[in-house]
């Protein structure tokens, strides 16, 4: 027997799946933009997934889905966070007009 899932784990594993649907080039130059801007960040700066984001769009644009940011961002702040690379400080607004001025979790950055 199956046990059902979560609304929880449907949304997340819908997130995932939208970045497996990316072109892998995309994905790959996405990731090697997400190491080297946090290469270049100082302890302590506070940030959010926005703001990784408008640096990736700046250089190689968006990807075929708005999803996808919610998959990458998860992603790579989780290692992160696992790491101890960064901690969760708070909460913030996004700016961006798609995103409806949804809650974003904002990070510190504690050490590369």
């Amino acid at each position: 027997m199956r046990i059902p899932q979560t609304g929880e784990q449907l949304k997340l594993e819908g997130i995932d799946r939208v970045l497996d649907n990316e072109p892998e080039n995309w994905k790959e130059l996405a990731d090697d933009l997400t190491r080297n801007w946090f290469s270049y960040q100082q302890a302590g700066r506070e940030f959010t997934g926005q703001d990784l984001r408008n640096f990736i769009v700046e250089v190689i644009g968006e990807p075929h889905h708005p999803n996808c940011w919610g998959a990458l961002c998860r992603r790579t702040f989780r290692k992160w966070l696992k790491a101890g690379s960064i901690i969760i400080y708070g909460y913030d607004r996004a700016k961006n007009p798609p995103s409806h001025d949804r809650i974003l979790i904002r990070y510190r950055i504690t050490h590369q």
